[in-house]
């Protein structure tokens, strides 16, 4: 079955969302350019880095693009030339990409978390003849020209040190006659190849995704079509800016004219308060949370309070199966901003839009958030597909779902090698539209493991298709666990159901080859210091609770089968996380690295 959102095409995604910024540009460098002609004097960005305020209006924004851009085009002034940008959330950050791609160069980007070598890497692999790093560090690249005029070598640039040089070169370049004329030259076609980003590598090596100016416009007008983004909002930046979830998210936000707003994860709760946000999209782990202080705060609400809480989400589990457009839906919204609004000032208080994506939502959240009324939807994509391919819309929003294709995007489910039509047959989503990549950078061998001559995407997830065309993800194809007997275990859906249990925060499955499934258990520490009086990885009472939850989770009325119980557990002695490699800067599991760092622990679980 190839499902496309209903009586919508690529051709009318152009006539619909003619709205500023949406449906002009040809290139990315456009949207920009769009909104800067259409709100100059709106504040495109109010924040310098996470911790340093510096308001800056889209006007000004677009002339320092203009300048950096003519100073880039100053020092390596070949077409399509790659340009490695490793930096965190900041102006700079967001000035250097648009410039890189207004000067028809190449953005190679990543953030300055990754290890040395890994950037290494990337910039040898890619052929990057200019390093933009947001910090120093010294990266051992061979033949560096720090400062020097040389372009036969690469060379590295410390924006913190040395940005201000290039405005002021830029700027002046920008006084000149023939500016105008330069930038036109220089100005890529849709074609044109805009970004190389290399995948976080959850699986293995990272792979170059190349991706064309066309692709991300296809995906910033197809998003906008779909979803209501209020103009001039205000959007929080926490995710790392580098990555396509959150970079489209960023370029479909300037494309309203709306305010970014970089945070980070210490100081986000103090800023949701303080900029009372329209538009948040972050990644499950951040959502999880937040769902968990929301269930602590109605927890502790008085037995009135928690009725009222109660009723409301009773409304709100009988509004999630109406048909769409129904009264209750619209009942039910504003009956939780009315009697709820201690829960939903978690999130400011102001939310318009409210999105996840880059991973897998437990059920259990999605259905809290949805019940005391946040407008929250999910979605999916991958870097592959610039990154969007399906998104809830608030009109018939359900549980569990990641919503029905982009306008102009194709999704079919792939088994046993043959197109199945059958409604919730499981199999792997193929994907074909606009968003879809060129291929990965020098690797035609993997390019054509996943990308067909008649433009099918394999995505590499197991999903299925429901009656009205929406889908869900059951699993991922690689990740599938296969057990001594045979049999196929996805551990997603049992990782999610049990970090639903406040005594787990984290979890990863393991049994390849094995006979039964066995887990690495991160546990709370807070709750285990209130409830057993210390944290001990050892302690037989927390691993007699651990047991209880798991096996009060995991049952056959909750839908899991005798062979997706998990066996043996250990109980790690500290979390996963970005720092120690265990982590994807979407704090998902890098789950190679953790079966090597682990694998003692793993061996002995199998006596």
């Amino acid at each position: 079955m190839i499902t496309r959102m209903a009586g919508v095409q690529t051709a009318e995604i152009e006539a619909t969302t003619r709205a500023p910024g949406n449906g002009v540009a040809r290139t990315l460098s456009d949207v920009l350019a769009h909104s800067a002609a259409t709100c100059p004097e709106a504040p495109l960005l109010r924040r310098e880095n996470p911790r340093q305020a510096a308001e800056v209006s889209y006007a000004r924004f677009d002339a320092d693009v203009d300048a950096l851009a003519l100073a880039l085009l100053d020092r390596v002034p070949e077409p399509g030339t790659r340009v490695a940008l490793f930096a965190d959330n900041c102006r700079a950050w967001l000035l250097c990409d648009q410039a890189i791609a207004r000067a028809g160069l190449v953005s190679v980007p990543r953030g300055t978390d990754s290890s040395p070598a890994e950037l290494r890497t990337i910039v040898e692999h890619s052929g990057a003849r200019l390093v933009l790093l947001g910090q120093q560090l010294d990266l051992g690249l061979q033949n560096q020209n720090v400062g020097k005029d040389d372009r036969s070598g690469v060379s590295v640039v410390v924006i913190p040190e040395e940005l201000g040089a290039w405005l002021e070169r830029g700027r002046a370049l920008a006084a000149s006659p023939q500016a105008s004329e330069r930038l036109a030259s220089a100005h890529p076609t849709p074609d044109d190849l805009c970004t190389i980003v290399y995948t976080s590598g959850t699986t293995g090596n990272p792979k170059g995704v190349m991706l064309t100016h066309a692709n991300l416009v296809s995906n910033i007008d197809a998003v906008n079509a779909t979803l209501a983004f209020p103009g001039r909002g205000t959007m929080l930046s926490i995710l790392p800016s580098w990555h396509m979830f959150e970079r489209i998210f960023e370029y479909v936000s300037i494309s309203r004219c709306c305010c970014i707003v970089y945070t980070d994860t210490r100081r986000l709760t103090a800023d949701l308060a303080e900029f009372r946000p329209d538009i948040v999209a972050f990644v499950p782990r951040i959502w999880e949370l937040i769902a968990a202080g929301m269930q602590k705060k109605l927890d502790a609400l008085p037995a009135r309070k928690r009725r009222v809480v109660a009723a409301v989400r009773r409304i709100g589990r009988r509004a999630l199966r109406t048909r769409r457009g129904s009264a209750l839906r619209r009942f039910h919204a504003w009956l939780a901003r009315k009697l709820l609004a201690p829960v939903h000032a978690a999130l400011g208080g102001n939310i318009a839009l409210a999105v996840s994506g880059g991973g897998s939502l437990p059920e259990e959240v999605d259905r809290l958030l949805l019940e005391v009324g946040v407008p929250f939807l999910n979605g999916y994509g991958l870097t592959e597909t610039s990154p969007v391919l399906t998104v809830r819309v608030p009109d018939g929003n359900r549980v569990g779902s990641i919503g029905p294709p982009l306008p102009g995007t194709e999704l079919r489910i792939l088994r046993d090698g043959r197109v199945v039509d059958e409604v919730e047959a499981v199999g792997e989503i193929q994907a074909r539209g606009p968003q879809v990549m060129r291929g990965y950078y020098r690797d035609d061998r993997s390019t054509r493991d996943v990308l067909a001559d008649d433009g099918w995407f394999s995505t590499g997830d197991l999903g299925s298709r429901d009656a009205d065309g929406w889908f869900r993800i059951t699993g991922r194809i690689k990740d599938t666990i296969v057990l001594a007997g045979g049999e196929n275990v996805e551990p997603e859906p049992i990782e999610c159901r049990l970090k639903t249990s406040p005594w787990i925060d984290q979890v990863m499955l393991v049994g390849q080859d094995r006979k039964v499934i066995g887990a690495l258990i991160v546990a709370n520490p807070e709750l285990c210091e209130s409830e057993l009086g210390r944290f001990d990885p050892k302690d037989e009472a927390l691993c007699e609770r651990l047991r209880a939850e798991i096996d009060g989770l995991l049952t056959i009325e909750a839908g899991f089968r005798k062979i997706d119980r998990v066996g043996p557990f250990c109980v790690m002695d500290r979390a996963f996380s970005v720092d120690d490699g265990t982590m994807t800067a979407t704090l998902k599991l890098r789950r190679h690295v953790i079966a090597e760092q682990h694998a003692s622990v793993i061996d002995a679980l199998y006596p």
